[in-house]
């Protein structure tokens, strides 16, 4: 018995073995090779290949192409301005079904060594910055700066007025929290609320006026407020006249709805591809961003009487005293600051159920961080189309293994709780890094980064990708499994925002002005205030500048209480007089008075005295020697401060003491006791101001109307948040289990419908602000919107029979949560077992990268011929997709296009490219062909261009390449989908005739001509009705001689490719676009067999086994009318002995290709009647 079939079978007792050994199988085929298409497409992974294999594939992944010149809301729907000429070459390619094709969707990038200015920086800011070392400062922010002179971002602030009107005769109010409803981004002059202030007084007494920093009430009980929109005028407010004023609210069915009557489109604000003369109602000044309708009813209520105001959103400090005029000596980060490459979109954190039973020390934020999910590469559609659910958590009930599991969901972002749309599911998860279930070993946690110092991209990750949507990132100490086994994801952190803010008015201080609400006690206005009609000029610039409303204000939790005492008399301080003074912690420090030396640290003592009751109160000693009030306020300032507990300063007799802790505890009384009989020696102040609130505030100033003066008016406001599940029977949910709480995308709590806005709330925060959750946090300027979990849910009986639930943030620290209640009794486990097991998480932060002014982001008319990758950044978008695809070794592909890039520098690239690769086509559109009216403001006539200028333009290049064509017109298809017509570039549907010949015949055949270039039959891949010239034979001739492909137009046969020259200029038969793709195949087919060959002996029999893998091959291309002749010659002439010693083997292939016929030359002779043909 051979050991071979020993170990193939158990021979032990006698019987019949059975084996199936299957040999059918076939060999897995290489992929067909197919071109790389670099563009815009409407979604998909960017900046990377990605191959699709099919046009359902295609439209899956990166969707269907966009014709273009569509209007609406363009900030919430995206830009459908510009065709996605792109998008539309892969669907004329692949609807042949030849070969895949490998995808390169554009987002903007910018270089990392870029110059810094505005160009070259990806991303867009509403102003144009002086030079580059203010690149972000808006102009003209400061004091005294006109309408004209700013821009930038401005936010409607709406809060319930209710309080206030009930504080009629009252000296203080709190007007609740109120919430920023809509943002409006303006490139210069400004937008202003036009209305009744808020006052005491009968709105019927009061006269209208426009403005900012104003509470404003609402025209009636559905917010209603009329806006004006300014452009270019000085600080004259009598002269000022809006270029367009409306009424506007927040109800989608109404004819004022916000997003009705303001300008969405950022393009329109763009004179260099929008005529301004077209551009009616201001709307090429300004455009409406972000509006909150379903958190303003959620915060504010569905209705009711409001007061509003607008205000400039910024972090930091612009225009402050001190700064230089052109702001250089100000930071400050602007809400319209969006200068910054894409970004990929993420998760918060997903944290841990609490395993301990201190239930009163429970919090979130310091609960174990498991893992957070980022998209792939997919910028804001992501975002604003998937969410990330956590579902059937299970604990582990295994005492031999200890890691429960769950279960991962991509779900569709419009679905409900009720009907989830599950795109990926990732079962049976755990935390166990030595599981092949693992979450990042079943999710994968590949990403890429682009190298420029090697121009190439560069994978990092253990764990490949088996999601087409997101990557996961693992907590170091569940990565190296030191995190506790029992822990699994229970909760997760809320998108960041900036921290909420408020404002005080003031207390009546003579010093404040009237009616100057502000957010410290006291601090005077920044500027002259009229309170009743300053003007919107004064309002908005001059009393309230940019550094007014702070995105990341004053911390209210680090304000300490201070206290003052005032010598009243000189020569009335006596032995036994004494202060005491109650610090935060509870300690009392007693300040006695007598003819002591000067006070010292040495004279603390511990020591009871008049006035103690508590002999542990530390004593300062102060001198009394008949000296001045002010020389006496000076020592026991200088007392005071000899104790860890206090600080205080003297100003004249005054002497103000500083508790050393912020907070409230020690605001309390300061006692002052009279020792002697000489008469009273002090006036004091108990300490008060003192704050332990959380929060921010603004650093400026509001107006209120007249009647509010000596009313102390507070208010809160906040930035939106995502709708959160409350209660698990929210939105008519059958069964109440099958609720996931955490994220909710419906309208309301009540209506699951999907929110057209919702996009809005997960926008990415202004560059220069941090963005996401860290293991840490936040970060120190925002807060989580919302922090949900499960251990904070409750559950109520309903009725006898049912139990629901509901999400109560803080439930557990109070201890009447679930798992709060059964802490020392199944803790987490009692939610779980109840059946609440599942909860959503939207992803956030994600950033396209693109200049939202452009119709086309990669207008050709914005990159100059001297533009770099430094300088441009849509130059280096361009040019760094082109370099991923440089390695033949990382993408294989036999053709290489751009559609619709014209720029010069960049065209070369693709063909030095192709070239540099030696496999590869590069079909590139050329100027003076055709402007397409997303690149100026000129007529269709006027963007024609004329073929003796494209000739010119051209040769002028200089260019000689046979990895090069290109075509001359352009023409106009009709959208598959749509039916609209769309006018493409001919490299478009160039792609698809290179396709459609392929498919009826072979690749080497010309695609060209009557039978594979005819573009009205179809060859195309795309319908073509028409060209934007007709050429006639004169000028197909000049095109012909130039290397330009002509696209003709005859009255029987229609629109026809009619030439198939490459760019080489060298006559040979590589001349010919046939000739190069054939060659490109030879090539790539050999190449592919020679590397079964590579690392075996370079010997006769290898050489003969090459041989005959090459021979049947060349036959069969003959066969197929690729070649007319061809010879092999792999022998000892070729492979030398000292080639063979230098481990080389050589053949030579030597073809002759097969020629298209491109003149056809006929004679026509007439003979005589009698004469013999055969003669």
């Amino acid at each position: 018995m051979s050991s071979s079939l020993a170990r193939k079978f158990r021979f032990v007792s006698p019987g019949i073995f059975l084996r199936e050994v299957d040999n059918s199988q076939l060999p897995r085929l290489p992929d067909a090779m197919g071109p790389t298409i670099i563009g815009r497409f409407p979604k998909g992974p960017a900046m990377r290949p990605y191959k699709v294999r099919s046009l359902a594939d295609f439209v899956e992944t990166f969707g269907n192409p966009v014709p273009g010149a569509s209007s609406g809301d363009v900030w919430r729907e995206g830009n459908k301005t510009g065709p996605t000429y792109a998008a539309y070459a892969a669907f004329a390619w692949l609807n042949s079904g030849v070969a895949p094709a490998n995808i390169v969707r554009l987002l903007g990038t910018e270089h990392d060594q870029n110059d810094g200015s505005q160009l070259g920086q990806a991303g867009w800011t509403t102003t144009e910055p002086s030079d580059t070392t203010t690149a972000r400062s808006p102009a003209g922010a400061g004091s005294g700066g006109t309408i004209a002179e700013n821009g930038g971002a401005f936010g409607l602030w709406v809060i319930p007025s209710g309080s206030l009107i009930d504080a009629v005769g009252s000296t203080s109010t709190t007007l609740g929290t109120g919430s920023l409803a809509a943002v409006w981004y303006v490139r210069d002059g400004a937008i202003a609320l036009k209305g009744k202030q808020a006052s005491q007084e009968p709105q019927s007494a009061l006269s209208a006026v426009t403005g900012n920093a104003m509470l404003i009430h609402s025209e009636d009980s559905s917010y209603t407020f009329q806006a004006a929109i300014f452009n270019s005028y000085g600080s004259d407010a009598g002269a000022q006249t809006p270029v367009y004023t409306t009424k506007f609210n927040f109800d989608r069915n109404s004819e004022h709805y916000i997003r009705k009557v303001f300008n969405t489109d950022p393009i329109l604000t763009n004179t260099s591809v929008v005529d301004s003369t077209t551009v009616t109602e201001g709307k090429g000044n300004y455009w409406l961003g972000e509006s909150f309708e379903s958190n303003l009813f959620r915060q504010c209520g569905d209705s009711g009487d409001s007061y509003a105001m607008i205000l400039p959103l910024s972090s930091g400090s612009y225009g402050s005293a001190g700064a230089a005029a052109d702001h250089s000596a100000s930071v400050a980060v602007g809400y319209e600051d969006h200068l910054e490459e894409f970004k990929n979109p993420e998760t918060g954190w997903f944290f841990s159920q609490d395993l301990g039973t201190d239930t009163g020390a429970y919090a979130a934020e310091r609960m174990t961080k498991l893992f957070k999910i980022h998209g792939l590469d997919q910028g804001e559609w992501l975002q604003n189309n998937i969410k990330i659910s956590i579902t059937d958590i299970k604990a582990s009930t295994n005492q031999s293994n200890p890691y429960g599991t769950f279960t991962l969901q991509i779900r569709r972002a419009s679905d409900t709780d009720s009907v989830p749309v599950v795109l990926e599911q990732f079962t049976n998860c755990n935390l166990n890094p030595a599981s092949a279930d693992y979450v990042a070993a079943k999710v994968g946690d590949m990403y890429m980064v682009f190298d420029y110092s090697t121009n190439r991209l560069r994978e990092y990750g253990q764990y490949v990708n088996q999601s087409s949507y997101v990557r996961i990132e693992m907590n170091a100490s569940v990565e190296n499994g030191t995190a506790e086994p029992e822990l699994l994801p229970f909760g997760v952190m809320g998108p960041p925002r900036p921290y909420s803010w408020r404002i005080r008015s003031k207390d009546g201080s003579a010093t404040a002005g009237p009616g100057v609400a502000s957010s410290t006690v006291p601090l005077a206005p920044t500027g002259s205030v009229d309170s009743r009609d300053p003007g919107p000029g004064r309002q908005t610039f001059v009393t309230l500048n940019k550094e007014h409303i702070a995105m990341a204000g004053t911390d209210f939790g680090t304000t300490a209480a201070t206290a003052t005492v005032t010598v009243a008399n000189e020569g009335f301080i006596e032995d036994d007089d004494v202060i005491i003074l109650l610090a935060t912690n509870g300690s009392r420090v007693i300040l006695a008075l007598n003819d002591s030396d000067t006070p010292t640290a040495a004279t603390v003592t511990a020591v009871s005295t008049a006035g103690s009751t508590d002999a542990d109160d530390a004593v300062l000693f102060a001198l009394h020697n008949g000296a001045s009030t002010t020389a006496q306020a000076t020592l026991i300032a200088t007392a005071i401060n000899h104790h860890e507990l206090f600080s205080a300063t003297s100003d004249g007799a005054v002497v103000t003491i500083t508790q050393a802790t912020a907070g409230e505890g020690g605001n309390t009384t300061v006692t002052c006791v009279d020792g002697g009989g000489a008469g009273p020696w002090f006036t004091k102040t108990n300490f008060s101001g003192g704050q332990t609130r959380t929060g921010r505030h603004c650093s400026g100033s509001i107006i209120f109307a007249n009647g509010l003066t000596d009313v102390k008016t507070t208010a809160s406001f906040e930035f939106p948040r995502t709708l959160v599940r409350v209660s698990a029977s929210d939105g008519g949910i059958g069964d109440p289990k099958e609720a996931y709480f955490g994220l909710q995308t419906g309208k309301t709590a009540t209506d699951p419908t999907f929110d057209p806005g919702y996009g809005d709330y997960l926008r990415r925060l202004p560059a220069g602000y941090a963005q996401t959750d860290t293991l840490t946090g936040p970060g120190t300027d925002r807060e989580y919107s919302w922090v949900f979990s499960l251990d904070d849910v409750k559950t109520t009986v309903d009725g006898d029979i049912a139990r629901s639930a509901y999400w109560a943030s803080g439930s557990r620290r109070a201890g009447s949560s679930l798992t709060a209640l059964s802490a020392s009794n199944g803790g987490y486990k009692t939610i779980l077992d109840e059946g609440y097991d599942r909860f959503t998480s939207p992803l956030y932060a994600g950033f396209d990268g693109f200049d939202v002014y452009e119709a086309e982001p990669f207008r050709n008319t914005a990159i100059s011929s001297t533009d770099t990758q430094y300088t441009n950044y849509a130059y280096n978008t361009v040019k760094r997709a082109i370099d991923t695809c440089a390695d033949p070794e990382f993408v294989e592909t036999n053709i290489m296009t751009v559609p619709g890039l014209t720029a010069k520098n960049l065209t070369k690239h693709l063909i030095d490219t192709c070239e540099a690769r030696a496999d590869a086509l590069a079909v590139i559109d050329i100027e003076d062909v055709y402007t397409p009216f997303t690149e100026n403001t000129k007529s269709f006539q006027g963007n024609v261009g004329a073929v003796s200028t494209a000739v010119t333009s051209l040769r002028a290049r200089d260019l000689n390449s046979s990895y090069g064509a290109t075509y001359y017109p352009w023409v106009q298809i009709r959208d598959p989908n749509t039916s609209k017509l769309v006018w493409v570039p001919p490299s478009v549907i160039a792609l698809g005739t290179y396709a459609s010949s392929e498919a009826k015949s072979e690749l080497w055949f010309a695609p060209a001509g009557f039978t594979r270039g005819g573009l009205t039959t179809g060859a195309g891949g795309l319908p073509v009705v028409n060209v934007t010239e007709r050429v006639v034979r004169k000028d197909r001739d000049k095109l012909y001689t130039a290397n330009i492909n002509p696209i003709a137009t005859f009255p029987a046969e229609g629109i026809v490719v009619f030439g198939q020259k490459t760019l080489q200029v060298t006559p040979s038969a590589l001349d010919r676009i046939n000739v190069r793709r054939l060659m490109i195949y030879l090539k790539k087919e050999v190449s592919r067999m020679a590397a079964t060959i590579l690392f075996d002996q370079n010997v006769q029999a290898t050489w003969t086994r090459f041989i005959n893998k090459v021979d049947p091959f060349l036959a069969s291309v003959q066969t197929r009318l690729g070649i007319t002749e061809y010879k092999v010659v792999l022998d000892e002439t070729t492979t030398t002995a000292d080639l063979i010693d230098r481990n080389i083997l050589y053949a030579k292939i030597f073809l002759k290709p097969a020629r298209s016929i491109e003149y056809i030359a006929i004679d026509f002779v007439i003979s005589r009647t009698g004469a013999s043909f055969d003669d």
